[in-house]
Protein backbone atom coordinates (compact mmCIF):
# COMPACT_ATOMS: atom_id res chain seq x y z
CA UNK A 1 0.00 0.00 0.00
CA UNK A 2 1.16 3.52 -1.03
CA UNK A 3 2.22 5.99 2.00
CA UNK A 4 -0.07 8.18 0.63
CA UNK A 5 -3.38 5.95 0.93
CA UNK A 6 -1.86 4.39 4.28
CA UNK A 7 -1.58 7.61 5.90
CA UNK A 8 -5.21 9.35 4.15
CA UNK A 9 -6.71 6.03 5.65
CA UNK A 10 -5.41 6.31 8.78
CA UNK A 11 -6.61 9.96 8.77
CA UNK A 12 -9.89 9.13 8.36
CA UNK A 13 -10.06 6.18 11.00
CA UNK A 14 -8.95 9.12 13.23
CA UNK A 15 -10.95 11.37 11.77
CA UNK A 16 -14.20 9.06 12.74
CA UNK A 17 -13.25 8.50 15.99
CA UNK A 18 -12.94 11.96 16.78
CA UNK A 19 -15.78 13.26 15.24
CA UNK A 20 -17.65 10.10 17.73
CA UNK A 21 -15.81 12.01 20.66
CA UNK A 22 -16.94 14.91 19.35
CA UNK A 23 -20.78 14.02 19.06
CA UNK A 24 -20.75 12.20 22.64
CA UNK A 25 -19.13 15.24 24.11
CA UNK A 26 -22.28 17.33 22.46
CA UNK A 27 -24.76 14.69 24.56
CA UNK A 28 -22.74 14.26 27.65
CA UNK A 29 -21.21 18.12 28.22
CA UNK A 30 -17.80 16.08 29.34
CA UNK A 31 -14.35 16.87 26.97
CA UNK A 32 -12.49 14.19 28.55
CA UNK A 33 -14.36 12.10 26.42
CA UNK A 34 -11.77 13.27 23.73
CA UNK A 35 -8.89 11.52 26.06
CA UNK A 36 -11.01 7.99 25.95
CA UNK A 37 -10.76 8.30 22.06
CA UNK A 38 -7.62 9.40 21.48
CA UNK A 39 -6.51 6.45 23.40
CA UNK A 40 -8.64 4.29 21.07
CA UNK A 41 -7.12 5.63 17.90
CA UNK A 42 -3.78 4.38 19.37
CA UNK A 43 -5.41 0.87 19.38
CA UNK A 44 -6.96 0.79 16.60
CA UNK A 45 -4.09 2.62 14.37
CA UNK A 46 -1.66 0.17 15.39
CA UNK A 47 -3.83 -2.93 14.23
CA UNK A 48 -4.49 -0.88 11.09
CA UNK A 49 -0.70 -0.46 10.46
CA UNK A 50 -0.07 -3.60 11.38
CA UNK A 51 -2.32 -5.55 9.62
CA UNK A 52 -1.97 -3.10 5.98
CA UNK A 53 2.03 -2.42 6.17
CA UNK A 54 4.37 -4.89 4.40
CA UNK A 55 7.39 -6.21 6.63
CA UNK A 56 8.39 -8.72 9.14
CA UNK A 57 4.96 -10.71 10.24
CA UNK A 58 6.66 -11.42 13.40
CA UNK A 59 7.14 -7.07 13.84
CA UNK A 60 3.76 -6.34 12.52
CA UNK A 61 2.56 -8.71 15.06
CA UNK A 62 4.57 -7.16 18.18
CA UNK A 63 3.17 -3.54 17.12
CA UNK A 64 -0.35 -5.13 16.72
CA UNK A 65 -0.35 -6.76 20.51
CA UNK A 66 1.64 -4.23 22.16
CA UNK A 67 -0.19 -0.94 20.22
CA UNK A 68 -3.41 -2.53 20.34
CA UNK A 69 -3.64 -3.66 24.41
CA UNK A 70 -1.92 -0.61 25.23
CA UNK A 71 -4.26 1.33 23.50
CA UNK A 72 -7.12 -0.81 24.78
CA UNK A 73 -6.24 -0.70 28.08
CA UNK A 74 -5.75 3.04 28.52
CA UNK A 75 -8.63 3.60 26.50
CA UNK A 76 -10.86 1.17 28.70
CA UNK A 77 -9.22 3.22 32.63
CA UNK A 78 -9.66 6.61 30.92
CA UNK A 79 -13.80 5.31 30.46
CA UNK A 80 -13.89 3.95 33.68
CA UNK A 81 -12.74 7.32 34.71
CA UNK A 82 -14.54 9.61 32.98
CA UNK A 83 -17.80 7.57 32.88
CA UNK A 84 -17.33 6.05 36.51
CA UNK A 85 -16.66 8.03 38.66
CA UNK A 86 -20.04 10.46 38.54
CA UNK A 87 -22.13 7.09 38.71
CA UNK A 88 -20.03 6.29 41.68
CA UNK A 89 -20.06 9.70 43.36
CA UNK A 90 -23.43 9.61 42.62
CA UNK A 91 -24.11 6.14 44.43
CA UNK A 92 -22.28 7.13 47.57
CA UNK A 93 -24.30 10.81 48.17
CA UNK A 94 -28.09 8.37 47.82
CA UNK A 95 -26.59 5.85 50.54
CA UNK A 96 -24.79 7.67 52.81
CA UNK A 97 -26.62 10.84 52.72
CA UNK A 98 -26.08 13.78 54.84
CA UNK A 99 -22.83 12.26 56.54
CA UNK A 100 -20.99 12.08 52.83
CA UNK A 101 -22.38 15.25 52.07
CA UNK A 102 -20.66 16.89 54.82
CA UNK A 103 -17.22 14.69 53.82
CA UNK A 104 -17.13 16.32 50.53
CA UNK A 105 -16.98 19.76 51.88
CA UNK A 106 -14.95 19.35 54.63
CA UNK A 107 -12.12 17.05 52.64
CA UNK A 108 -9.94 18.20 49.84
CA UNK A 109 -10.72 16.29 46.41
CA UNK A 110 -7.10 16.93 45.75
CA UNK A 111 -5.37 15.46 48.52
CA UNK A 112 -8.13 13.44 50.26
CA UNK A 113 -6.93 12.61 53.73
CA UNK A 114 -9.17 12.62 57.36
CA UNK A 115 -11.33 15.64 57.55
CA UNK A 116 -10.06 19.19 60.04
CA UNK A 117 -11.11 19.60 63.48
CA UNK A 118 -12.84 22.36 64.34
Amino acid sequence: MAIWTTLLSALAVAAGLMLVAWLLYRETDKASWVDVFWAANLAVLALWYAASQPGDPTRRLLVAVVGGLWGARLAGYLALRVAGVPLTEKQAVASKGDAYRAYQREVSAFVPWFPAKR
